[in-house]
């Protein structure tokens, strides 16, 4: 009996990139916003410097929940997209703050992280998706030898 061949989620993979560029965008933006945030609101200054800076460990954090999931899924190794599922709910709840108790949201920012709570929350569907394929691929393999 022919095992059946299992390939990448192209979907998952599309949207990982278009993920790059857009939080490429919003990256850039959210460090201008930061910047005249800074400069023209009445911040406190350890609030700003906090903020500031983890808007700097979103870039590792989204580089890297990235990389795990675009590698997972295009050699279908479940552990790597199971490291970019766990990387994708910490990301989606450091959004969640800067969405509510960041010092001062303006709209723009509103909308940018909705917007990114969106694609990173189909990201998560499709990461568990191929998670549970690729995992039952696996399964199948075993049981055929």
């Amino acid at each position: 009996m022919a095992a059946k061949k299992v390939t990448p989620y192209f979907s998952l993979q599309v949207l990982f990139s278009l993920n790059i560029w857009f939080f490429l965008f919003f990256f850039i933006l959210m460090n201008g916003i930061f910047w005249w945030k800074g400069y023209v609101l009445p911040y406190k200054e350890s609030n700003w410097y906090g903020e500031y800076f983890g808007l700097w460990l979103f870039l590792g954090l989204e580089s890297m929940r990235i990389y795990f999931g675009m590698r997972g899924n295009l050699t279908k190794h479940t552990r790597l997209l199971m490291v970019s599922i766990i990387l994708t709910l910490v990301a989606i709840a450091c959004y969640i703050y800067y969405l509510i108790a960041q010092t001062y949201v303006l709209r723009i920012e509103y909308i940018l992280l909705l917007m990114t709570i969106i694609l990173e929350g189909l990201e998560l569907i499709l990461c568990f998706l191929a998670a549970l394929r690729f995992s039952n691929q696996v399964q199948d393999f075993a049981k055929n030898e």
